[in-house]
């Protein structure tokens, strides 16, 4: 189904009567718009679009609802407290996305803004989907709104993404790396770690490993030094490679067996991010 066609379906859905929503981030590849729900358009399919397209740039459009109740943008995750029509926004990182800033300005125009708590996460991805799964789940046993951020919060300091990139151009073209260290790096055929910056706004290179199961051992030894192990969840999300996703699973759970892992595919909204065949591999205190 077209973007447009959807977005007039959103722009009456029912929003008030469900816990959670989210509106659909749409992409611009080339003039052409892609949907980042993966029923409407495979992570697969945008790959495969991506690659036949040489891997044009591309980037995130974030769509607005012009119901006017509250503005959304890439991935922001809304839970609706049944008492006294409470609202708290989780959007994913500021700097990374303008989820956050996005939402804070949206709030602000509604006439009962102090209603509204719109969080920062500071993180994506995996954990962001583990914080608001708990938000919705807390909402649903009754808790109050301080409670759900007073769950939130200590969370949210605990969460910390690492990126595998499988394409040193890929960074060069979004200028996360020269373009002498992207030659040198593919040539050699070393593979990039990147991570988020402390305050959560951008990424940076950690490490540049030789090869991918280098570059994972360096993920499974800064887990290990932070302690993860027991009442902690590791995600590891991939660009369609399932089987590069299956080898890192496999030297994570050989040092930190008591750990929660969950692999899960990434969807076109972030594969902008990394670029295709990338791999993350994030963590969470539960």
């Amino acid at each position: 189904m077209h973007f447009k066609a959807i977005f007039q379906k959103l722009k009456t859905a029912p929003i008030k009567h469900v816990l959670a929503f989210a509106l659909v981030l749409a992409l611009l590849c080339l003039g052409e718009y892609f949907v980042s729900n993966s029923l409407r358009f495979e992570t697969a399919d945008f790959r495969e679009t991506a690659l036949d397209l040489n891997q044009a740039s591309l980037r995130g459009k974030a769509t607005r609802n012009e119901a006017g109740e509250i503005q959304l943008q890439s991935g922001a995750s809304v839970t609706f407290l049944d008492v006294g029509e409470e609202i708290i926004n989780v959007t994913m990182a500021l700097g990374l996305s303008g989820t956050y800033t996005s939402a804070v300005a949206a709030a602000q125009m509604c006439d009962h803004a102090e209603k509204i708590s719109v969080i920062n996460t500071r993180t994506l991805c995996g954990p962001h989907r583990y914080l608001v799964e708990k938000a919705v789940e807390l909402a649903q046993s009754g808790a109050s709104l301080e409670d759900i951020l007073a769950w939130l919060n200590p969370r949210m300091d605990t969460a910390k993404s690492y990126l595998i990139p499988a394409d040193f151009d890929y960074l060069r073209r979004g200028g996360r790396l020269s373009p002498l260290v992207s030659h040198v790096g593919k040539l050699a055929g070393l593979a990039p770690v990147m991570t988020q910056t402390e305050d959560g706004t951008r990424l940076t290179v950690a490490s540049i490993k030789r090869g991918y199961k280098g570059a994972v051992k360096y993920c499974v030894d800064a887990l290990a030094k932070r302690g993860v192990g027991q009442g902690w969840k590791v995600y590891i999300s991939h660009a369609a490679v399932p089987e590069k996703a299956e080898l890192a699973l496999e030297q994570l759970r050989a040092v930190m067996p008591e750990a929660e892992y969950e692999v899960v595919p990434l969807s076109p909204a972030f594969i902008t991010q990394g670029g295709p065949g990338c791999i993350a591999i994030q963590y969470v205190e539960l």
